[in-house]
């Protein structure tokens, strides 16, 4: 291969080429020595940079790694607007399963805090901090407007729609206590894993979260599939998390290695936000009829 050390003189090229081209084995994260031995000749700053643009296969992959792990952080910062604008625009937070709201913040919490605890780069799973911010406001939101989602049931004359807009598990009323409670549990958990969690412990973080997901978006895809319809849900949202899924699965190869802890988590995740996905596009017709449906309600 051509080599182009010139390169290496030029300022700060050699320190964004350490950030992308330092794979966790040769941080100190690969206990393998061998394996340690074999990443830095396959792969290294120094190798990739002196051989632009005739890059080895190893190189161009981790480059495109860590351009698909920003791409995915950037998306993330937008991913779940359009279901916070729906709930604003509806003023409901109907068609939203509020176990699957409860177990997606859990979800993201403990992914957040993994990735921190280990060291993993931040192009790794800096997705879940900005997802985790978004689902905290869409919680906020569920609780203003649980209320008045209840007392609109009341006042409703029409038998079958309210019978309707009471399936939806959102219009149950969210009791201060229970507010109160929510916030305390999440800052104590939140505190408790980042300072008390021994290392030995890190990947219970993640495996824990296996059965909180497929019982919280199993809840989700239940009631869509008995309601006929996906509420607030975007697809816009749906579809970038199922995209950033399976793009999280090779970036994580890439940048973490063979964590099959992480890598399972991922594909359950895609898996789950496929069948979503699916869904919304199914029952887009009867969402569009219940979105305006509640609005005219709204609005009397």
């Amino acid at each position: 291969a051509i080599r182009m050390k010139f390169i290496l003189e030029i300022p700060l090229l050699m320190s964004f080429a350490e950030w992308v081209w330092t794979t966790d084995s040769q941080n100190g994260n690969d206990n393998d020595a061998s394996a340690t031995a074999a990443a830095v000749q396959l792969i290294s700053p120094e190798l990739c940079v002196t051989t632009l643009p005739w890059m080895t296969e190893e190189c161009w992959s981790q480059l495109i790694a860590k351009c698909l792990g920003i791409a995915i952080i950037v998306g993330a910062c937008i991913c779940k607007v359009p279901v916070i604008v729906n709930i604003l625009n509806s003023q409901s937070c109907a068609g939203l399963s509020k176990t699957a709201i409860y177990g997606e913040v859990l979800l993201l919490t403990n992914s957040a805090a993994y990735g921190y605890l280990e060291g993993h780069p931040f192009t790794a799973y800096g997705e879940t901090i900005a997802l985790l911010i978004q689902s905290m406001v869409i919680v906020l939101l569920m609780w203003k407007f649980s209320s008045s989602s209840s007392s609109s049931k009341s006042d409703d004359d029409d038998p079958k729609s309210s019978q309707q807009q009471q399936s939806t598990t959102t219009t149950v009323r969210i009791t201060a206590t229970e507010q109160y409670t929510a916030c305390f549990v999440f800052l104590l958990y939140s505190a408790g894993i980042l300072t008390l969690l021994p290392d030995n412990l890190h990947d219970w973080l993640i495996s824990s979260c296996w059965p909180v997901l497929l019982y919280s978006r199993g809840i989700q895809i239940v009631e869509s599939y008995r309601e006929k319809h996906t509420g607030a849900q975007s697809i816009i949202t749906v579809g970038l998390n199922t995209v950033g899924a399976a793009a999280r699965i090779f970036t994580t190869y890439k940048e973490v290695g063979w964590n099959m802890v992480l890598l399972f988590g991922y594909f359950l995740g895609f898996l789950t936000n496929l069948i979503m996905l699916l869904q919304i596009i199914l029952f887009q017709t009867n969402t569009k009829q219940f979105l305006q449906t509640l609005k005219e309600k709204k609005q009397d």
